[in-house]
């Protein structure tokens, strides 16, 4: 369906074509000693018996290697690769007024053998253990009204939960009403004008697999329809310049990336 399509004149196309693209890469496995890192977990699991206020942990180590084949009727013919592993580690424990409390650790790699050494790894692990037993003795806070300092990872997190949503491109179904005042949900409308402070720079590159040497587990070449990643330019000098876009188009953006 294409603009005018039942007295819609301003509705954009349904679907962004894109050219054919042949990539064949060399196909990859995984080959690991089973019982090493079987160790390796164990020895981590372990590590929590250490702490009395610890009602329960868990340790799972999972690695992959995955040869992905697509052919479409645009041309596309193209064999990919990726290999992952992922450490996670979590544990419980529960305050004295019966409130159960939790926190958990995660890492990413290619593979095992990339993953921290199990030094650095039990390290973490006895931190996170100290870090429980001081939110369990914490006072309940019960009200505030007031500012936040968000730091570490729930900075970039919560960070993440404002923006995300609102630089993807997101088009009206046809006969829905017109979109109210828009929201941090739909930045579209923001195009050109400063949303963040001057000194911020937002870029989306999914073909970067790496930030200061720590590994992105969500990197790819090209999307689950064939189409190749792209560096978009989100945010520059704090205006918003660009949006994340699938193959529905938008009236502002009719390309993918």
């Amino acid at each position: 369906m294409g603009p005018g399509f039942g007295g819609v004149t301003e509705h954009p196309h349904d679907f962004i074509k894109v050219n054919g693209t042949t990539v064949i890469k060399d196909k990859v496995s995984l080959s690991s000693d089973r019982n090493a890192w079987e160790d390796y977990a164990r020895r981590i699991s372990a590590k929590f018996s250490e702490y009395r206020h610890i009602h329960n942990a868990d340790v799972s180590l999972a690695a992959g290697a995955e040869n992905r084949y697509m052919l479409n009727s645009e041309g596309s013919r193209l064999r990919f690769r990726d290999t992952e592993t992922v450490l996670r580690i979590s544990a419980e424990a529960q305050a004295d007024d019966g409130e159960r409390l939790a926190d958990a650790l995660a890492y990413y790699a290619p593979t095992p053998e990339q993953l921290p050494a199990i030094a650095k790894v039990l390290e973490d692990a006895a931190q996170l253990a100290e870090r429980l037993k001081t939110t369990m003795q914490a006072r309940v806070l019960e009200d505030y009204t007031g500012p936040v300092l968000i730091e570490g990872v729930a900075a970039a997190q919560f960070f993440r939960q404002l923006l995300a949503r609102g630089i993807t491109g997101q088009v009206d179904p046809v006969g829905a009403p017109r979109r109210g005042a828009q929201g941090i949900d739909d930045l579209e409308s923001r195009l050109g004008k400063r949303i963040l402070p001057p000194t911020f720079q937002i870029c989306h590159d999914p073909r970067q697999d790496r930030f200061q040497d720590i590994f992105l587990a969500g990197h790819y070449e090209f999307d689950d329809e064939g189409a190749s990643a792209q560096r978009v330019n989100v945010v520059v000098d704090g205006k918003l310049e660009g949006m994340v876009m699938s193959r529905t188009p938008t009236k502002q953006f009719a390309q993918s990336n």
